[in-house]
């Protein structure tokens, strides 16, 4: 899953501060654990941050691919993966959540929190886990925020030669957001799939399906969505990836422009498989499918 949130300010005569705010949401709220991630020209690797009891502390790298120094600061908050009524997937930060929530935002720290970057260089930053109490069996959850600022850059308009109308300074602030899970021994999950529902609209077949995790610790994996002719053959299809913290109910579309009329089989599938994280990074769960009749008109 990852939050990339792009805010742009900007000083000077023409003043823009905050003027953008763009967030980017992956389905699954987990990234690619081998891909590195971009926050403006400040890279991290890697995006799906594991730490387990035997295991207490992991690292991350940083590196500056600008031409200007960054200043990076790392904190934590906490937020889980949700659908909207629409069945979009949506994520809401908070600092402080209930006791009842397994969050790992009050014993996970990172070292150092703040540093300078010059451009071109990379720094290892260490994530510890330091419980101050024993914990329950079961995973707990934390948002890694990096954010970047770098140095002013001037954009330069064309429509006056007078500098206060044709130059804004603009401070460029970049947060990406990284799941963090905190393991101890004794962890498992699970998937429960429910009928999936579907609709044709806008020459698409729009299927949503209920989710719920089993265990206790978040399902980590991928939903296949696969559309079939009476032969078998595949007619269309869509992988998502996801992360199922307790219920999610997703909407995943597919294509049919190239769908003749006819009936099809969807199949609905989800593994505890995803290309982009490691398998040693996966906690193992039973592939749970769901199959219903579909008539292309």
């Amino acid at each position: 899953m990852n939050v990339r949130d792009h805010t742009t300010g900007s000083r000077g005569r023409i003043e823009l501060r905050r003027a953008m705010r763009l967030v980017g949401l992956a389905a699954g709220m987990v990234g690619s654990a081998t891909t590195p991630l971009t926050a403006q020209s400040v890279l991290i690797a890697p995006t799906a941050i594991v730490i387990d009891a035997q295991r207490p502390s992991t690292a991350i790298t940083l590196v500056n691919t600008g031409t200007a120094p960054a200043e990076v600061s790392l904190s934590f908050s906490f937020g889980l993966p949700s659908t909207d009524s629409a069945g979009n997937m949506q994520i809401t930060l908070d600092e402080t959540p209930p006791d009842s929530l397994p969050s790992a935002v009050g014993f996970v720290h990172a070292y150092p929190s703040r540093l300078v970057l010059p451009a071109g260089a990379r720094q290892v930053v260490r994530l510890v886990a330091a419980p101050q109490r024993k914990l329950e069996a079961r995973e707990y959850w934390a948002r890694l925020i990096v954010t970047s600022r770098q140095g002013r850059q001037m954009m330069v308009g064309t429509a006056s030669d007078a500098p206060s109308e044709a130059q804004v300074a603009l401070d460029l602030e970049v947060r990406s957001v990284l799941g963090v899970f905190y393991r101890p021994a004794g962890l498992s999950t699970a998937l429960q799939m429910g009928i999936p529902t579907t609709r044709l609209a806008n020459g698409q077949l729009e299927t949503r399906v209920r989710l719920d995790r089993g265990g206790n610790a978040a399902f980590v994996g991928s939903v296949s969505a696969v559309l079939r002719d009476s032969l078998g053959r595949e007619q269309s299809r869509k992988d998502v990836p996801l992360g199922v913290y307790y219920a999610l109910e997703p909407l995943i579309t597919l294509d049919l422009d190239s769908v003749p009329k006819g009936t099809y089989e969807l199949e609905l599938s989800a593994r505890a498989e995803r290309p982009d994280v490691p398998k040693g990074q996966l906690l193992p769960a039973r592939v749970v499918s769901q199959r219903t009749r579909v008539i292309v008109p």
